[in-house]
């Protein structure tokens, strides 16, 4: 999976579910608020612990996503079998 182009998709695809849900998390918050004012541990809880798992999601693929796992220089050609 060291195509680029590979690479980019699945990030810009983490990228875009992770600020889905984020987005829904604080919605859900912001609701729960007007309706119910001080009254919404769960939903805070439920949106910190969103954005903690997208953070630390997008954190594992930034520091080692396939890109940088490739090995570095020359490369041994496939080996063929006879």
């Amino acid at each position: 999976m060291s195509n680029p182009a590979v690479v980019a998709l699945v990030l810009k695809l983490l990228v875009g579910c992770y600020s889905y849900m984020l987005v829904m998390a604080s919605a859900n918050v912001l609701s729960c608020e007007i309706r119910r004012p001080g009254q919404c541990g769960n939903q805070w809880t439920s949106a910190f612990q969103v954005a903690g798992g997208a953070a630390s999601t997008l954190w594992a693929y930034i520091t080692d996503s396939p890109v940088q796992a490739a090995p570095r220089g020359r490369q041994r050609p496939p080996r063929q079998d006879p």
